[in-house]
């Protein structure tokens, strides 16, 4: 298990083998290796050096809530690493995190499944982008004014039993006793 946690922040995350949790004051999320498509680290120059970058890359293998209430602001629009990938992922900073690029990497190659991991990507200074935050109050505006639709009762399909004092029909009465056709004298 790796925990990376950014120097002077109450955020962090933690990978082991069901997934990359992430922890925050605003809340905790779960992405599990079977929801995601890929995983690799972006980088320019040396993440140690003040000038290098490095972000964790996490992407979407299915449906995915760009609005997520707690990883909203790590979500970047960009082409994706390789082919098959997203363009929308969750990209988490890793160049305020001590000694974190190199021990990222080597979490990753352990515990992120292999179709999964795509490695170090190095990438032109200024990659990192802005999360979209005006975008993202426009669609939460977007579905508050959606109305939400009232769940309407399942409907019972099957008929009411019958009044107590109802006779049977004809064709539903039970066969009669034979040992009154006997009596009757009818042999057929």
């Amino acid at each position: 298990m790796l925990m990376g946690t950014a120097a002077g922040s109450k955020e962090g995350f933690v990978f082991d083998a069901t997934g990359w949790w992430w922890f925050s004051l605003n809340g905790d999320a779960l992405l599990t290796w079977d929801s995601l498509a890929g995983v690799c680290v972006y980088s320019t120059g040396d993440a140690a050096d003040d000038h290098g970058t490095a972000t964790l890359e996490l992407f979407p293998g299915g449906d995915f809530d760009r609005d997520h209430p707690v990883l909203w602001r790590h979500v970047r629009d960009a082409d994706p690493p390789a082919d098959g990938l997203p363009r929308l992922r969750y990209r988490v900073e890793l160049t305020n995190m001590i000694n974190v690029t190199t021990d990222v990497e080597e979490a990753c190659s352990r515990w992120v499944p292999p179709g999964l991991w795509h490695g170090n990507k190095w990438q032109p200074k200024g990659y990192k982008g802005r999360p979209d935050r005006t975008g993202h109050r426009r669609r939460l505006r977007a579905q508050a004014q959606t109305p939400t639709p009232t769940p309407t009762p399942p409907t019972d399909t099957t008929p009411p039993p019958p009044p107590h004092e109802a006779v049977p029909p004809q064709d539903t009465a039970p066969p009669a006793d034979p040992r009154e056709e006997t009596r009757s004298g009818s042999h057929d």
